[in-house]
């Protein structure tokens, strides 16, 4: 799979080069592209998913461990506690991409669901430049960025309060 996307914009290089002017190619190669990236989100999605729901669930029962809702025995131990302290970070992190995970995919979907992807860039259309521009205007929608590496959504922003809304309802 990665040698096929590999190729693909390899390809997808040399026709956007200023020296042709293929559109037709570019819109094959594009559609290509969009089938390799469903083809892999559905191969690791659910395995991401259960990863995520794992690291969420220790994350929150070392955090009731130490806020002293639960008073066992075996959890008393120094080794378990060490334990505790060196992964309830990275699961914490797990359930934050969590949340991006799912705020993205809506948006995604509403993006890709305002635009008929496959029937507007098949060869029956005869306008090329109309099929090019709609390949343009296929960006992320304006977000609060930090220093230009993260984008902070409307929809991350909802998923988060209204999960740290509920966790904190279940904690009490």
């Amino acid at each position: 799979m990665f040698q096929a996307c590999s190729q693909a914009f390899t390809e997808c290089r040399k026709i956007l080069s200023p020296k042709t002017n293929c559109s037709d190619e570019v819109c094959e190669i594009y559609v290509n592209i969009i089938t390799w990236v469903e083809m892999v989100e559905k191969s690791l999605g659910l395995p991401l998913f259960l990863l995520a729901t794992l690291g969420f669930m220790h994350a929150f029962s070392s955090l009731a461990f130490y806020m002293g809702f639960e008073h066992s025995t075996v959890c008393i131990k120094p080794p378990f506690s060490y334990a505790v302290i060196l992964y309830s970070p990275i699961h914490f992190l797990n359930w934050i991409l969590l949340l991006i995970m799912a705020a993205e995919v809506n948006e995604q979907d509403k993006s890709f669901r305002k635009i008929a992807t496959r029937e507007f860039l098949q060869p029956q259309n005869s306008n090329e430049n109309q099929r090019l521009d709609y390949i343009m205007r296929l960006k992320p929608t304006i977000a609060i960025s930090s220093c230009g590496i993260f984008n902070f959504t409307r929809p991350l922003i909802l998923t988060a309060v209204g999960a740290l809304f509920t966790y904190t309802l279940l904690l009490m």
